[in-house]
């Protein structure tokens, strides 16, 4: 996109607006894992920083399932939702908890045509572990934490499972080219 997707404007609210909105609809708490330095303080959520530089949003899944997990013997559940998603639907975070509930899994993923969408699950702060494991090991990659590192169960709700209300597979459209936000939009490209 060539610049920070989370002010980009979409019709009355920027992309990060709408995320914090979905979110705080659905979580008594929002974090917001801004990076290594503090950011968007104004939406108002309390913000956590990345304590891995460089480690991209696995760093701030580890940085916000800390402070979930702070506290006497705090746990829960983390809502996890990347703010290049428009079409994001705070129902679908209803149906990965029941997934995982159901499953007894650590988490649940929203699977696409196009691949797991880890920016659009639920965590578990029993995660934490194996994700700080992946971290010292090197790893970068938001999925790379669910083998090797710990004994966690993941599961998974495919798009297509989801009521036609949801947006089926368009829930979890992510934005990531000037096309597609003009696109989504309603412009000409």
């Amino acid at each position: 996109m060539g610049r920070d997707k989370a002010g980009l404007d979409l019709g009355d609210r920027t992309l990060l607006e709408r995320t914090v909105a979905i979110v705080a609809g659905r979580a008594p708490r929002v974090l917001l894992a801004c990076g290594p330095a503090a950011r968007y303080r104004e939406l108002g959520p309390e913000l956590v920083l990345d304590r891995s530089p460089d480690a991209g949003p696995l760093a701030g899944l580890e940085a916000a399932l800390a402070r979930l997990a702070e506290g006497e013997g705090r746990e829960g559940w983390l809502l996890v939702l990347a703010c290049d998603m428009p079409r994001a639907r705070g129902e679908v975070f209803d149906l990965l908890l029941e997934r995982a509930r159901a499953r007894r899994a650590d988490a649940c993923l929203l699977a696409t045509g196009a691949g797991l969408e880890p920016l659009y699950a639920v965590y578990h702060t029993r995660c934490l572990p194996a994700v700080r494991a992946a971290l010292a090991a090197g790893e970068r990659r938001m999925v790379s934490f669910h083998a090797g590192f710990g004994p966690l169960a993941v599961a998974t709700l495919a798009a297509a499972e989801l009521p036609p209300a949801l947006g089926g597979e368009g829930c979890a459209r992510n934005l990531n080219t000037p096309r597609e936000l003009a696109e989504e939009r309603g412009e000409r490209p």
